[in-house]
């Protein structure tokens, strides 16, 4: 039955996706890799590992994926999953929206929640800002790490079950496009703040699905969509920068003076 079907469908992802953004994690913690190169480097893994499992070779007299749908002929897809694990939609064609997005929402609720009102979320904001004075303080810096990628995970494999079981309802290589790419501008523009982050999805959302119709209405390229995107992040960043910079010639400023008066005290 539904009932016992989607959720687990639903779990099964977030658990995969909290298995893989723990491995970053765990390499940060025990050899010192950088997180954002090691994410880099497994999404080309995730992505290769994902177009093998369906890979349309029996076209080609070669072996297919284990999870390829041969009535798809070439196309390297799975088979539909079963309705019983098809998120329901809200309103049909041609809008295309499910309950996913109550999911999402709920996803939002969940992390305000633990970062704001729990222990394990204050530890999370203080190794972030300083993992020195954490570790001071007696918080594991260590274990810390590996549970906030694994989280960043889960709500990974979150938001691509979503987009499986809600809208496609099969799994295809590179099914997400840039939406990964798409979500770190999110969450700058949102300041990295659960209620932020949705208003700043919303508002990317709506250009993007805006920039195809724009572009057939009235014959202006859809690339202009990105050239908005790439604005509103740049106006959204320059009072951070502008503060770096007065920050850093204040520091230089404070240097300067300071070898001042050693000189002046040493003549």
């Amino acid at each position: 039955p539904m009932y016992i079907h989607l959720p687990m469908a639903i779990l099964a992802g977030m658990l995969g996706g909290m298995i893989w953004g723990a491995i970053p994690g765990f390499l940060k913690v025990t050899t010192g890799a950088h997180e954002v190169i090691v994410t880099i480097m497994l999404n080309y893994v995730a992505a290769l590992f994902g177009g093998w499992t369906v890979y349309a070779g029996g076209t080609q007299g070669q072996t297919p994926g284990p999870l390829w749908d041969p009535t798809a002929r070439a196309i390297s897809e799975t088979p539909d999953v079963l309705h019983s694990a098809q998120i329901p939609w809200i309103f049909g064609p041609p809008y295309r929206v499910h309950f996913g997005v109550f999911l999402a929402l709920l996803a939002v609720l969940i992390i305000w929640w633990l970062i704001y009102k729990t222990t394990v979320g204050f530890e999370i904001r203080t190794v972030g800002q300083n993992p020195k004075a954490a570790r001071y303080a007696g918080i594991r810096v260590e274990k810390t790490v590996v549970l906030t990628m694994a989280i960043a995970g889960g709500l990974a494999g979150l938001a691509g079950t979503i987009e499986t079981l809600g809208l496609n309802h099969k799994f295809a290589p590179e099914f997400g496009g840039q939406v990964g790419f798409d979500g770190i501008t999110v969450a700058l523009l949102g300041q990295t703040h659960p209620v932020g982050v949705v208003f700043a999805s919303f508002l990317f959302g709506a250009l993007d699905a805006g920039a195809a119709k724009m572009q057939f209405e009235s014959g202006v390229a859809a690339d202009i969509i990105q050239v908005i995107q790439a604005l509103v992040l740049a106006f959204v960043a320059a009072p951070l920068i502008i503060k770096a910079l007065f920050r850093l010639r204040s520091t230089q400023d404070d240097r300067h003076s300071a070898s001042l008066n050693t000189s002046w005290g040493g003549s």
